[in-house]
C-alpha cells in the first residue's frame, strides 16, 4: 500500500500545495493537505525535539563524557536517510521517555545520550561497513538494526540492546534502562509511598492502583503528583472514562502538575473519542507553558502525532528481558490460537466509538484501515466462543455503518476521494453483503465512488486529483502531460470490483473495460508490472513486482484477462522471495529495498498474496498459506501485535496479519 505520510511526501504529492501554502501556525498543527505549511512546521518541531535532550552526535565525545562522569552510554540508532525531518520513532522516544519527568531524571543521572543516524547501505545491502559507528560501542549496524537502543559502558562494552523497535512503552523502556544498569528498583525495601512511585515509574499499573488504594485509605495521597500517577495507571489499564473523572477531580494543581493533569486528561478524552476536547486540552497546555517547556512540547507532540503515539504503544504491558534482542518475539505455530485471539482482542479494543479504526498518522486512510480491520474480524467470526463471536459481529456492524457514512461524504468530492478507501470499503461491503442487508444496500454507492476516482486513461492513482494533476519535472521524475497512474492502485481497484461482481453486483462495463485495458498495458511480462504508467515506466524487472504481481494478476484472472498459470507463477515468485520484503521494515518510507518496496509494503504484500493463494485454490494452497502464517508468527511484536511502518501503525499491521492467519486456518 502506497502511504505517503512522511512530511516530505505530503509536500511533493499534494497538487496545488504551493498555490495554497501559508505560514504554519504553531498553536494549531497545520492541515496535512497543506504540504508546504506542514513541512515548515515539521522542520521547526524537529529542531525543538533534537534540542530537548543533551544528545551527543559523536561516539568519541559520548564515550569521553561517560568516562569522565562514570556513566553509561545510551545510543539511539535512527534511520533518517539523510532527512532533516523528525522520524516517527524519534517522536515516540521523546514522548515515551525524554519528556516524562521521572524517566528523564533517571536517564540524565545515569546515562550519556548519543544519537546515531544510519545510512541505507548497512541495512539494504546487509553487509558490514568498514566505518561502522557502533563498533566502539560493542555492536554494529547490522546487529543493532534501526530503530534501536543500545546501552554500553564507557569502555565500549555493550550491556543491553533493543533493535528493530516496533513497540514503544514506558514499562518496556524503563525495564530496558534497568537491565542496562544491572539494577532493579522493585526488590528494595521501601515505604508505601516509595513503592507506589516505583511501580508508577515502571508502568506496573495494577500495582499502582492497589498501592494507591492503600494510600488513600491511610489518607496519605496528598502529593498532587501522586494523584497524576494514579490517573495515568487508570489509562494504562484501559479505563479512560474513570481516568477522565479522576483528572477532573484533582483540585488546586498548579505549575507543572496542572500541565500534567491537563495533558493526561487530553489522552483520556482522545481515547473516549472526544478528539476536539482532547486537542483543546493539549493546545491549552502548550499555550500556558510555551513550546520550550517539557509539558508544552509534549502536548504539542500529542496534538500533532497523537495517532502515531497511540498506534505504536504497547497493546499490553511488556517488560524488557535480556533475551529480547528485538521487540519482535517469534512464536511457533502451536501458539497460533492464543496469538490470534489476542490480536482479535487488540482490534476490538482499538475500534472507536463511531465504528472507525484509525490510521496512525493520516486520517485520509481511516476508511481503508476500517475496511481492512472489519474484514479481518469478519473472517474470524465463528473461530472462538459465542461471547467473542458476538463482540466480533457487533464490531463488524459498527465498521460497516461507519464506512457507509464515509461513502456519502467522499462522494461529494470524488476527485479527492482516496482510492485505497474506495477499493477496500467496496471489497469489505461486498464480502459481508450476504449477511448484512445494509452492506448490500451500500455496495452500489461504493462501486460508483470507486469508478469516480478512475482516471480518464482507465487506470487509478492515489486519487483522481493526484493522477490527473501530476506533471513531474522534479526529484528525478521527467516532465509529462499524461498524468501518473500506478499498477498497485489499479490492481486493487479492479480486485475490489471483481469481489463486488462475484457477490452479484453490477459494474459499469465501459469503465471496467478501460480499467482492464490499462492493467494489461502495465504488464511487462508473465508476472511483472511497471509501477508508474503511462510514463515513465518504472521498476520493470521481475523481482521488482514482488509486492504487486499477485494482486495485479488476480484482478486480471478474475475477469478472464489472464490465465491462472500466470497467477500461479506470481504466487510462486512471492513464496520463494518474500524475505526480500523484510529488509526495509520499520525504517523510513524513503528506503527502498531490493524488490523496490518500502516498509509499508511488507504486511500489505502478505495480505494480497494470501488472498491470491486462496482464490487460486489447489493442493499447494494450504501449504503456502501455512508458510506465510509461520513467517508472520516469526515477526510478531512482543505485545502480540504486528507493525511494519510506524506511520501506518499497529491497527493496520495487525488487521493485515489477522486476515492472513484466518485464511491459513480456513485452508486446513
Amino acid at each position: 500500500m502506497r502511504i505517503t505520510t512522511s512530511i516530505l511526501a505530503l509536500l511533493l504529492v499534494t497538487p496545488g500545495t504551493f498555490a495554497h501554502a501559508q505560514e504554519p501556525r504553531l498553536e494549531v498543527p497545520p492541515d496535512p493537505e497543506n504540504g508546504l505549511a506542514t513541512l515548515g512546521y515539521s522542520l521547526q518541531l524537529t529542531k525543538k525535539l533534537r534540542e530537548c535532550a543533551p544528545w551527543h552526535t559523536s561516539v568519541e565525545s559520548a564515550l569521553r563524557d561517560a568516562r569522565r562522569d562514570e556513566k553509561l552510554v545510551m545510543t539511539f540508532v535512527v534511520a533518517d536517510a539523510g532527512q532533516r525531518l523528525i522520524t516517527g520513532h524519534e517522536c515516540l522516544l521523546v514522548e515515551t521517555a525524554l519528556l516524562e519527568p521521572e524517566i528523564r531524571s533517571l536517564l540524565l543521572d545515569h546515562f550519556v545520550l548519543l544519537r546515531v543516524s544510519t545510512s541505507p547501505g548497512s541495512h539494504l545491502r546487509q553487509v558490514a561497513q568498514p566505518d561502522d559507528p557502533l563498533r566502539p560501542l560493542g555492536t554494529d549496524l547490522l546487529e543493532a538494526r534501526s530503530p534501536a537502543l543500545v546501552i554500553s559502558t564507557h569502555r565500549g562494552e555493550r550491556v543491553a540492546m533493543l533493535a528493530s523497535i516496533g513497540t514503544w512503552s514506558r514499562q518496556l523502556f524503563v525495564s530496558f534502562l534497568q537491565a542496562g544498569r544491572g539494577t532493579s528498583l522493585e526488590h528494595s525495601p521501601r515505604t508505601l509511598v516509595e513503592r507506589f512511585r516505583i511501580a508508577s515509574l515502571e508502568g506496573q499499573h495494577a500495582l499502582v492502583l492497589e498501592l494507591g488504594k492503600q494510600l488513600k485509605a491511610a489518607d496519605a495521597m496528598d502529593d498532587p503528583a501522586d494523584l497524576v500517577r494514579y490517573g495515568v495507571s487508570l489509562l494504562g489499564l484501559g479505563l479512560p472514562s474513570q481516568a477522565h473523572e479522576w483528572f477532573q477531580s484533582i483540585e488546586d494543581a498548579a505549575g507543572a502538575i496542572a500541565s500534567a493533569v491537563r495533558y493526561w486528561d487530553g489522552v483520556a478524552l482522545a481515547r473516549l473519542g472526544r478528539h476536539d476536547e482532547a486537542l483543546e486540552s493539549w493546545l491549552d497546555v502548550r499555550r500556558s507553558t510555551g513550546d520550550a517547556a517539557p509539558w508544552g512540547l509534549r502536548a504539542e507532540l500529542r496534538a500533532f502525532w497523537h495517532e502515531t503515539i497511540e498506534g505504536m504503544s504497547a497493546a499490553r504491558p511488556t517488560r524488557f528481558r535480556p533475551e529480547l534482542a528485538s521487540t519482535e518475539s517469534p512464536r511457533s505455530e502451536d501458539d497460533e490460537p492464543s496469538i490470534l485471539r489476542g490480536a482479535i482482542e487488540f482490534l476490538l479494543a482499538a475500534q472507536r466509538s463511531d465504528g472507525r479504526f484509525a490510521h496512525a498518522s493520516n486520517p485520509k486512510y481511516d476508511a481503508a484501515i476500517t475496511a481492512l480491520a472489519g474484514g479481518a474480524l469478519d473472517r474470524c467470526h465463528g473461530t472462538f466462543d459465542a461471547k467473542l463471536d458476538d463482540r466480533i459481529a457487533a464490531a463488524v456492524r459498527r465498521a460497516a455503518a461507519w464506512t457507509r457514512g464515509w461513502i456519502d461524504r467522499a462522494s461529494k468530492t470524488p476527485t479527492t476521494a482516496d482510492c485505497w478507501g474506495a477499493a477496500y470499503v467496496l471489497e469489505f461491503l461486498a464480502s459481508i453483503a450476504g449477511e448484512h442487508p445494509d452492506a448490500r444496500d451500500s455496495a452500489p454507492k461504493a462501486i460508483a465512488l470507486l469508478f469516480s476516482t478512475q482516471l480518464e486513461n482507465g487506470a487509478w492513482s492515489y486519487d483522481f486529483r493526484f493522477g490527473d494533476g501530476w506533471r513531474g519535472g522534479f526529484g528525478g521524475w521527467p516532465k509529462t502531460s499524461k498524468g501518473r497512474a500506478h499498477s498497485i492502485n489499479t490492481a486493487i481497484a479492479l480486485w475490489a470490483a471483481a469481489r463486488a461482481s462475484e457477490a452479484g453486483f453490477d459494474l459499469p462495463q465501459e469503465p471496467l473495460r478501460k480499467g482492464l485495458a490499462s492493467m494489461l498495458a502495465m504488464r511487462e511480462g508473465d508476472a511483472t508490472f511497471t509501477y508508474t504508467w503511462p510514463e515513465p515506466r518504472s521498476f520493470e524487472r521481475p523481482r521488482q513486482s514482488l509486492g504487486r504481481a499477485a494482486v495485479s494478476l488476480q484482478a486480471l484472472v478474475s475477469f478472464d484477462r489472464a490465465q491462472p498459470e500466470a497467477l500461479e507463477l506470481a504466487i510462486e515468485e512471492f513464496v520463494s522471495n518474500h524475505e526480500k520484503l523484510h529488509v526495509t521494515r520499520k525504517l523510513t518510507s524513503a528506503w527502498i529495498g531490493p524488490g523496490n518496496t518500502s516498509s509499508y509494503f511488507f504486511l500489505h504484500s502478505f495480505f494480497h498474496a494470501a488472498d491470491a493463494i486462496e482464490s487460486l485454490g489447489g493442493e499447494a494452497g494450504a501449504g503456502r498459506l501455512r508458510l506465510l502464517r509461520n513467517e508472520l508468527l516469526r515477526r510478531l511484536e512482543c505485545d502480540g501485535t504486528w507493525v511494519d511502518y510506524e506511520h501506518s501503525g499497529k491497527v493496520y499491521g495487525t488487521a493485515m496479519a489477522v486476515a492472513v492467519l484466518a485464511r491459513a486456518r480456513a485452508a486446513r
